[in-house]
């Protein structure tokens, strides 16, 4: 996305995981937030999806321990999900954690770690 496209978000945001994300990329991060914390809770990849995006505000925050830990919870439930939504939603957010993590890792500088996420991917 654009910059101009970020530019040209409205002030009022329906709440959505992709609005949560241009949130993200424009820097209101509390706005974020309380659309995170807000939410009601969904079920199986949608909910993997969510706590990607919540690791992505953590990220933002420069709180690279609790992207790592929300993370590898998030991992875990991709492994123990068997058919929803097939293997290309799950090989989906996988890289996105993968993502996730090595930049989080770089963050703490580890960055042999986060190579290793980046090979994985």
């Amino acid at each position: 996305m654009s910059n101009e496209e970020l530019g040209d978000l409205p002030e009022s945001i329906p709440e959505s995981l992709d609005q949560v994300e241009l949130l993200l990329k424009k820097g209101k991060l509390d706005e974020a937030i309380k659309i995170i914390e807000g939410r009601e809770k969904e079920e199986g990849i949608e909910e993997l999806r969510w706590r990607v995006v919540e690791s992505k505000y953590w990220s933002n925050r420069g709180e690279f321990e609790q992207v790592i830990e929300i993370t590898k919870g998030i991992k875990k439930e991709i492994e123990e999900l068997v058919e929803e939504k097939g293997k290309y939603a799950r090989k989906r957010i996988t890289i996105d954690v993968l993502y996730e993590q090595a930049w989080a890792l770089k963050g703490l500088g580890r960055l042999d770690e986060g190579l290793e996420k980046v090979e994985e991917g």
